[in-house]
């Protein structure tokens, strides 16, 4: 590990970095999108993108973060879950995805088969290619702190102080209808239809690789406890990968 991600894990550890921006904050829309790499989130953003100005000066897809950081100004920011905490102008909320399924799309995605392999993995001691078990325990041992955005838990973007900060939480397992819900809700308020999911970023063909991948039980207690807060929070009935 580098000297700088040392510096970063000591920080969190002692409370002292600066909260994660994971909302999206749209005022025209009156929506506040808790975003969530490995849930839907590149088919979100784009869904949303359809319905916010674009930005010459941004050489960015909407999938990328950097494409919504445009300041308080603008018409989009991003905005921590302290910021978006109990504003009634918006309509806030997230999607989230079983933990197992959700770290087992982080491997496919940037492990076995990336497009290019991310530098902050390498940086945190990942490989490409390697094995899924220790590609977990590799997991298992970063703290969100120092953690890349696909396997930081879900809880630590879309929380305050142990409460679920969206007031509408939707699951990757029931996308069809509960995306319903949210463009209903949007509409309700005054705004746009967001219109139908686009299909982004989809490489791996459903779950029918969770059974192998989590034989070993071992490999599925690291899981188990590395996303604690995630099953308490978003999937408390969820004892196997399945």
């Amino acid at each position: 590990m580098t000297p700088r991600l040392h510096l970063q894990r000591a920080l969190g550890a002692l409370g002292l970095l600066p909260p994660t921006r994971a909302f999206i904050v749209v005022p025209a829309l009156k929506l506040a999108y808790g975003r969530v790499p490995k849930a839907a989130n590149s088919s979100i953003k784009n869904a949303i993108a359809r319905h916010v100005p674009v930005d010459p000066d941004i050489d960015e897809r909407p999938g990328r973060d950097r494409y919504w950081q445009r300041g308080r100004d603008g018409p989009v920011y991003m905005a921590s879950a302290a910021e978006v905490a109990g504003r009634d102008d918006l309509f806030v909320f997230a999607f989230v995805r079983n933990p197992f399924d959700r770290l087992a799309s982080c491997y496919v995605n940037k492990i076995v088969a990336p497009q290019t392999f991310p530098p902050l993995f390498a940086e945190l001691g990942f490989r490409q290619g390697m094995a899924f078990a220790d590609f977990v325990e590799r997991v298992a041992a970063t703290p969100d702190a120092i953690a890349d955005d696909h396997f930081r838990s879900q809880a630590s973007m879309l929380t305050l102080k142990g409460r679920v900060v969206p007031s509408f939480v939707g699951r990757f397992e029931t996308i069809g209808p509960d995306w319903a819900h949210v463009r209903e809700t949007v509409l309700s308020r005054g705004g746009p239809d967001l219109g139908a999911l686009p299909h982004v970023n989809k490489r791996r063909g459903g779950a029918d690789d969770l059974p192998t991948l989590f034989a070993d039980p071992a490999v599925t207690a690291m899981v188990r406890k590395r996303y604690a807060q995630d099953f308490a929070a978003f999937y408390a009935n969820r004892v196997a990968c399945l």
